[in-house]
């Protein structure tokens, strides 16, 4: 579980390969990865 502060943000199951790109398009470019979004709090 990976939550990205302080917008709240909730992924789900990242694999250790995928924190790259969570920093990348999340973090950095400012866009959601939206198919790792944990679907209990993003619908």
């Amino acid at each position: 579980m990976v939550v990205v502060e302080p917008d709240q943000t909730w992924y789900s199951q990242v694999h250790p390969e995928e924190v790259d790109t969570v920093i990348k398009q999340h973090i950095i470019g400012k866009s959601p990865v939206k198919a790792m979004l944990y679907s209990k709090f993003h619908q």
